[in-house]
């Protein structure tokens, strides 16, 4: 290394970087193509060995890249217009059972005419904050449970199975 002083050496790269951006990102870029399978092999190592970290970077990647990620999506939807819309009306198709018994549970908690009142919880008689239900072809058959009950229930409802 040139320089004793590490601070100095880096800060003598930053400067050359600068001076020359483009040719170094075609540097970077034609070593990346040479190397991609070795390359993208660590980087997938890397990541299941360090979950936490990977999570904060992307976290960081997002929150620095948000404006640019949302353009990228207007543009994309923009472009695949067509192809999104069928896909929506495949899956709303192929849900409809599930979206007729979420439609019928909106007019039983939100919906409904006549005034919707919470009763206790169910387990532990506290006032209750959450409707379950059992079977949503049945949108009128409602437990009520507080937050903590409501959880635990299903807690107890997975380990059965």
């Amino acid at each position: 290394m040139p320089y004793k002083d590490k601070e100095k050496h880096r800060e003598k790269q930053r400067e050359y970087y600068q001076k020359n951006k483009e040719k170094e990102k075609l540097r970077l870029h034609l070593h990346y193509l040479k190397n991609k399978e070795h390359i993208n092999a660590k980087t997938k190592n890397w990541k299941e060995e360090n979950p936490e970290k990977n999570k904060a970077s992307d976290k960081i990647y997002r929150e620095k890249n948000r404006e640019k990620k949302r353009e990228y999506n207007k543009e994309h939807h923009q472009e695949n217009k067509e192809h999104i819309n069928k896909e929506h009306a495949n899956y709303r198709n192929n849900h409809k059972k599930e979206e007729t018994a979420r439609m019928k549970l909106n007019v039983v908690v939100h919906g409904s005419k006549t005034p919707f009142i919470m009763e206790d919880c169910a387990l532990c008689e506290k006032p209750a904050t959450m409707c379950h239900h059992e079977n949503y072809d049945m949108p009128f058959f409602i437990y009520f449970f507080c937050r903590g009950c409501h959880i635990s229930y299903h807690r107890n409802e997975k380990n059965k199975e």
